[in-house]
């Protein structure tokens, strides 16, 4: 394949005729990219092919077109053993060095060749010139590496655009400006040096590639067409400086698209490390959070049994209280306590105390599953409080005898003291409808009243604040609901 193709580039440069001295030497480009990408597997490819053509258009003894394919050769040669050392990533498009350097070798590479063609050779003439060798370099090269190096369906995703073609086009009518008068003899030039730096930073690796193999078959291959090559027959400046013009702006433009390259991915690269930032951060925001959330559900739970503490019961309470208010529902609070507890402590010691406050924590916990909105938590010591909101006053009574009873019906022994031998609770509660101008506290301190006066009856019962509704509690008395009740003052 590489052979065929450089004799068909040869050949069309060439224009088919003998002895004939390009104006722009492609197949230098083939073999210097065959070369670069593939390495010494290429060599014997494009060997054969330059002595082909070298027997085309040097007709004659055997040894010269022999000779020639050789020399030929010897440039891909020199870039196959420079370029693992000088370019191990073989990538001359990464870095504007690396660009530098890939250009600076080949034109070392050419120009060894050429001088061992003259020294050899200095009887055969028709052969390409440095700079139609390095023009064809700078024409062809950097697009085949840029089109073995890029998936098929992104390589000319640039010829698909308008804006492309308008800049194909741009570069053809830059050709055809007038180039005689005084005021636009840098014109041509102008234009399409401006349209090929803007073109380096509009377009990707493969559209830029391709409009400078269009701007030196434009500018050098039709000398008819190009605005530079007229101005230079006009001032007598021969093909040698229109060679040099183009090389010149293909260099540039190469120098820029690489610069853009970097620019486009040192951008890519703080745009990907912003987002791994913004992701870090989102990472430990959301640690933070979770952290805070854990630190505050620890703030208020008691340590020992695992319920809520005074600290969450007081923000609930505030809470209950108002929306009681603003509703117009009764609020029921109950303060137990656990009776003789230092009784028990001393007698069983200060872990079986902790025993029991857990077994009680968890018993009142089970009672209420099944009561809507409640809230049970450690108000301090041995003692605990529980907030009933939305209950009628009859519900809550009983609701709170219940959790006595609960407690008495655990039968864990008490010999310090405790009713019937047994661990048992004392409990106040207070409930009514909060009124305008009163404040949470007056209901805990009635509910604090009435577990004081529950101990001084005799514990094991519970007592009801007399500001509860006195009639509805009668009548629930006549009817046997409150027996149950260990007292009521």
């Amino acid at each position: 394949m590489a052979l065929v193709a450089y004799v068909v580039l040869a050949l069309v440069c060439l224009e088919f005729r003998l002895e004939a001295t390009p104006s722009i030497w492609l197949p230098s480009g083939l073999a210097m990219a065959l070369a670069f990408r593939w390495g010494w597997s290429a060599l014997p490819g494009l060997g054969l092919a330059a002595m082909l053509v070298a027997a085309w258009t040097h007709p004659g003894p055997i040894h010269v077109p022999v000779l020639l394919g050789t020399l030929a050769s010897l440039e891909p040669l020199l870039v196959s053993l420079l370029v693992p050392l000088c370019l191990p990533q073989r990538d001359p498009f990464a870095e504007i060095r690396k660009l530098l350097l890939f250009v600076l070798l080949c034109m070392i590479s050419g120009l060894l060749g050429m001088w061992l063609t003259g020294l050899l050779l200095p009887q055969v003439g028709g052969l390409p010139s440095p700079m139609s060798r390095m023009v064809g370099l700078l024409s062809l090269a950097p697009l085949l590496l840029v089109v073995m190096d890029t998936p098929a369906r992104e390589c000319w995703k640039d010829l698909g655009r308008l804006e492309w073609w308008l800049f194909l086009i741009a570069i053809v009518v830059a050709a055809q400006l007038p180039y005689g008068l005084a005021s636009l003899r840098s014109t041509p030039f102008t234009f399409i040096v401006a349209i090929m730096l803007i073109s380096a930073y509009r377009f990707s690796l493969p559209g830029i590639t391709v409009l400078l193999l269009a701007l030196a078959v434009i500018e050098i291959w039709l000398p008819s067409l190009s605005g530079i090559a007229i101005g230079a027959r006009f001032y007598g400046l021969g093909l040698v400086y229109v060679q040099r013009v183009v090389a010149y702006i293909q260099v540039f433009a190469l120098l820029l698209m690489v610069a853009n390259q970097e620019r486009r991915r040192m951008v890519a690269d703080l745009q990907a490390q912003s987002r791994r930032l913004e992701l870090m951060v989102a990472e430990r925001t959301a640690e933070l959070v979770s952290a805070n959330t854990r630190l505050q559900r620890l703030s208020q739970r008691d340590g020992l049994t695992g319920i809520a503490n005074r600290r969450r019961f007081e923000q609930v309470l505030r809470r209950e209280w108002a929306e009681a208010k603003q509703r117009g529902e009764t609020l029921a609070l109950v303060l137990f306590d656990v009776d003789y507890f230092k009784a028990y402590n001393d007698h069983y010691g200060h872990q079986a105390g902790d025993r029991v406050l857990r077994q009680v924590a968890r018993r009142l916990v089970v009672v209420l599953r099944s009561v809507r909105r409640p809230l049970i938590a450690r108000y301090g010591g041995e003692e605990f409080v529980v907030l009933l909101p939305g209950l009628a006053v009859e519900e809550a009574a009983e609701l709170a005898e219940d959790l006595r009873q609960a407690v008495a019906q655990l039968a864990i022994e008490h010999m310090g003291g405790g009713a019937g031998g047994y661990v048992t609770l004392s409990g106040g509660m207070a409930a009514w409808v909060p009124q305008q101008g009163t404040r949470a506290a007056s209901l805990v301190a009635a509910a604090d009243t009435m577990l004081y006066v529950a101990k001084a009856a005799g514990r094991n019962r519970l007592c009801l604040h007399p500001e509860m509704d006195c009639a509805q509690l009668e009548r629930s008395q006549q009817q046997q609901v409150w027996p149950r009740i260990g007292g009521r003052i």
